[in-house]
């Protein structure tokens, strides 16, 4: 059995990890440093593969191993892991960095903020595989869009705050946030617009489809000549923009039903949000037809996984309750 891999380091802990053994129901995991000179057995009775342990003493190397068994009993001890050491006592260290936001090519992380820190160094690596990777250097902001990630991969994330060379606080990597997975479109989306060419934004440029990965989408069914609608439309833009300024995953599609496209021109112009170009008239007559549009404005929601939650929010209260409501997963109306 291959040795136990590292996955973070404390003051006062050690977490270590590895790959389930076929058909093993559980494993005894021992350690030996510090104070232990020989191995001593920390539990036998241990299902998952991820193990931290506590109580241990800062500055200290300490190494692990462990068996798994089976219906017939134990196995092989594994190989040892490598030394592994506990913080220095008194270094400070983040909360676990989370998750604020992801769509089919990236994810948004965010973390606590830290008063005398002059910026963050950022790192990731894939969850299967031990190295980390730098994603910045140094940023100011306490939020970072990393994009190119691979579709349906997990990563794992870490921070750790720079301070002024005067503040005597002493800083180590962040607790690992994740695994985050990098999100894939939605069944629903993937009916809806096809391979998404006709996506638009306003100044007719194109949009993936893998945009609306992981993200709450609203298909917004309006024309210019409708009065409610121009009466919506600035309310539905003064909820989106808050809600995409906190940097969560929210997309609206327009879908005109206006009569030609100088008209749909000009009202997608006081939109922020995408549309289905108005030149693909199959996709913008087959979406009304499936929800039985029957009246305007009409808003449809869907959750990140394709599930329908508002049949029309046009009514519905677009507040911070409603959007946790969304975010959730649940329509408004279950809150």
């Amino acid at each position: 059995m291959e040795a136990p891999t590292f996955y973070e380091a404390e003051v006062s802990c050690l977490t270590i990890g590895w790959l389930p053994v076929v058909n093993a129901t559980k494993y005894e995991v021992q350690i030996k440093g510090g104070p232990d000179t020989d191995w001593r057995t920390i539990t036998s009775e241990f299902t998952s593969c991820l193990l931290r342990k506590k109580n241990l003493l800062p500055a200290t190397t300490y190494q692990f191993r462990l068996r798994a068994q089976d219906s017939a009993g134990f196995g092989e001890w594994s190989a040892p892991t490598t030394d592994l050491q506990t913080l220095p006592e008194g270094t400070q260290q983040l909360e676990a960095p989370q998750l604020q936001s992801a769509d089919g090519v990236s994810l948004t992380i965010k973390w606590e903020a830290v008063p005398d820190a002059t910026g963050y160094e950022v790192q990731f690596r894939e969850q299967s595989k031990p190295e980390w990777t730098t994603a910045i250097a140094s940023i100011s902001s306490t939020a970072m869009r990393k994009k190119n990630l691979e579709e349906r991969k997990a990563y794992l994330w870490r921070v750790k705050p720079s301070a002024p060379e005067a503040v005597s606080t002493k800083w180590a990597f962040s607790r690992i946030g994740g695994p985050f997975q990098v999100p894939t479109v939605s069944s629903t989306c993937v009916q809806l617009f096809g391979t998404g060419e006709s996506l638009v934004t306003n100044m007719g440029h194109s949009v993936p489809l893998n945009t609306l990965a992981g993200k709450v989408v609203a298909i917004y069914c309006s024309a210019s000549w409708c009065p409610p609608c121009k009466q919506f439309t600035p309310q539905l833009a003064h909820f989106y923009n808050a809600v995409k300024n906190e940097g969560h995953g929210f997309e609206v599609v327009f879908v005109s039903m206006d009569r030609d496209r100088a008209s749909w021109l000009g009202y997608l112009n006081t939109m922020p949000w995408i549309a289905v170009d108005y030149d693909d008239a199959q996709t913008r007559q087959a979406i009304p037809q499936r929800y039985n549009v029957q009246g305007i404005p009409r808003l449809i929601v869907f959750g990140a996984t394709g599930q329908m939650l508002e049949e029309n929010a046009v009514q519905t209260p677009l507040t911070w309750q409603t959007w946790g409501c969304w975010q959730q997963g649940k329509s408004a109306g279950q809150a």
